[in-house]
């Protein structure tokens, strides 16, 4: 890697000036991170050096916080970090590396998922997201399930 290997972060959406204050303190506390600029809705993230398995580890959970793109975080993977790095299991997996094709990886909702759906007085509400923070992809009986729960959430929404 040479000194000017850039990240950018498209698009990161603040929910109040003190989650946009909180964003770049902790952008600054990196250590990997030598300066970042913007552009319209663009943030180019400098590194002044290659990132440690801390840095590395720092960046996965920022971009994630975040929602920027994982995927340019995969040109870290080396032979002493895949291991960990690659690891289908963990809640960045998709993000960097894509849909994991096989193994212990399944698109079953799990306990770790979250698929919900319940009225609050105003409207109907839909979580479903997996634990490796991606949509979940449902399968048929998923999805019948998911129908099933939307048409409770309905009918309590009509009382």
């Amino acid at each position: 890697m040479t000194q000017n290997t850039v990240l950018v972060a498209t698009g990161v959406t603040y929910y109040h000036p003190n989650d946009e204050a909180a964003f770049f303190e902790w952008l600054d506390r990196i250590e990997c991170v030598a300066s970042y600029r913007g552009e319209v809705r663009d943030l180019f993230i400098s590194l002044k050096r290659r990132p440690t398995r801390h840095d590395l580890l720092e960046l996965l959970a920022f971009f994630f916080r975040y929602g920027i793109d994982l995927k340019q975080l995969s040109q870290f993977e080396t032979k002493s970090n895949r291991d960990w790095f690659c690891d289908a299991q963990k809640y960045w997996y998709r993000g960097v590396f894509g849909k994991h094709e096989g193994g212990p990886v399944s698109d079953k909702p799990t306990k770790q998922d979250r698929l919900e759906v319940w009225h609050d007085g105003s409207a109907i509400c839909v979580i479903a997201v997996g634990s490796h923070g991606d949509p979940l992809d449902l399968g048929e009986h998923e999805v019948e399930d998911l129908i099933e729960k939307l048409q409770g959430a309905l009918a309590e929404d009509r009382t």
